[in-house]
């Protein structure tokens, strides 16, 4: 799966459609046990960022990017954040 569906899950963060970009993050939101910490931060959380900035004013993209951060935060090292 990792090799298969995380590539494809990774490039739909930068389609032009706001769909596509809504469903990748709900997909992340889902799988993020089985991404690895280092895809997390050097990946999935600057497309994140990226989605969030050209959506900023789409209420439904702004809650899924909150829901995807929050439980991908979980996984991730705290003490590099402090």
């Amino acid at each position: 799966m990792r090799l298969d569906i995380l590539p494809l899950l990774f490039t739909s963060f930068d389609s032009n459609t706001i769909q596509v970009q809504g469903a990748a993050l709900v997909a992340t939101a889902n799988v993020h046990e089985i991404i690895d910490e280092a895809s997390l931060r050097v990946t999935v959380l600057p497309k994140i960022k990226a989605v969030y900035e050209k959506n900023a004013l789409d209420a439904k993209i702004v809650g899924n990017v909150m829901t995807c951060i929050e439980r991908i935060l979980d996984k991730l090292d705290k003490q590099q954040f402090l």
